[in-house]
């Protein structure tokens, strides 16, 4: 994933990413994509996960601090139901990249959590991602109440 954490291998990660979401009770081979989507042009990516029917209303999910977008494995086969769903991993958490992180202020912190997540609006898909609902769990509530303030 060419990230900078340490804490188990590429492999591992993802090994365990493919454990947890056997517990959902969806056929994880069959239902579910992984796939990274890159937001800059020095590589950085947001590891995002897809479940659902593409043709249903798309429901974007943030997970809380430190944690990665399996985290929303219970509610995985229930939310893939009636929507097509788009989970994915701060950028510096789950298995997005790790970029250098050097803010200095409160207002520059709140500015680059928007902008990571404008980056993959703009790029997951071809033209954007637009009408979208975004759903986010502690931190990742946080990030979406921001970017809900700024791009309404």
């Amino acid at each position: 994933m060419g990230n900078s954490w340490r804490g188990i291998s590429d492999t591992k990660l993802q090994e365990y990413e493919l454990r947890m979401l056997s517990h959902s009770g969806m056929d994880v081979e069959a239902e579910f994509t992984f796939r990274n989507v890159q937001i800059d042009s020095s590589g950085n990516f947001v590891r995002t996960l897809e479940v659902g029917d593409v043709t249903k209303p798309v429901l974007v999910l943030i997970h809380g601090y430190g944690g990665s977008a399996v985290m929303f494995w219970k509610i995985f086969k229930p939310l893939a139901a009636n929507f097509r769903v788009l989970a994915l991993d701060i950028l510096g958490m789950g298995g997005s990249s790790r970029p250098s992180f050097k803010i200095k202020d409160p207002e520059e912190a709140d500015n680059y959590l928007v902008e990571w997540l404008e980056a993959w609006r703009i790029n997951v898909v071809d033209g954007g991602l637009s009408g979208f609902i975004l759903a986010g769990h502690s931190f990742g509530g946080y990030i979406a109440g921001l970017y809900a303030c700024r791009y309404h």
